[in-house]
């Protein structure tokens, strides 16, 4: 019985269309997922596979290097896909950014010139009370006035 299962489950695996191609480009420009989607295809890699569809990425017939992958078709369709999917996601949030990035620079330029102009009249306003003698010297510094005693 086991015999005959696991002859089944071959079948299956000889009847699927799989993919032949070199990942030559990465997927998500990340070296984390780059390593994630080439141990998924290394795990479900078949070089003795029987129905191979050569992708357009496929330059050779050796399969070499760690680079060449014959894989289930659905997998390498749905990896792919997702993978589009994604970095036309990051794409336009990347094309956002920069539509959104000139408002925040002159948000913050006329916030600084707010805080730089508030400092200057703050900077007027503490002068022009010094010299009417509304505040004095020691008032900024915090000593106390002693009063005058003459000396003898």
């Amino acid at each position: 019985m086991k015999t005959m299962e696991k002859g089944k489950s071959v079948q299956v695996v000889e009847a699927m269309e799989y993919v032949s191609f070199r990942m030559t480009w990465y997927f998500f420009h990340n070296d984390e997922l780059d390593r994630f989607v080439r141990s998924l295809f290394r795990s479900v890699h078949n070089p003795n596979a029987k129905s191979i569809r050569h992708e357009k990425d496929f330059n050779g017939s050796a399969l070499t290097s760690d680079d060449w992958f014959v894989v289930p078709g659905k997998v390498y369709y749905a990896v792919r896909d997702f993978a589009f999917n994604i970095r036309d996601k990051i794409k336009s949030l990347e094309q956002r950014e920069a539509e959104i990035q000139p408002s925040i620079d002159k948000a913050v330029r006329e916030q600084y010139d707010k805080i730089y102009n508030e400092g200057i009249e703050r900077g007027r306003n503490l002068l022009v009370s010094l010299a009417l003698d509304d505040i004095s010297m020691s008032d900024l510094t915090g000593q106390k006035k002693e009063p005058y005693t003459p000396q003898n």
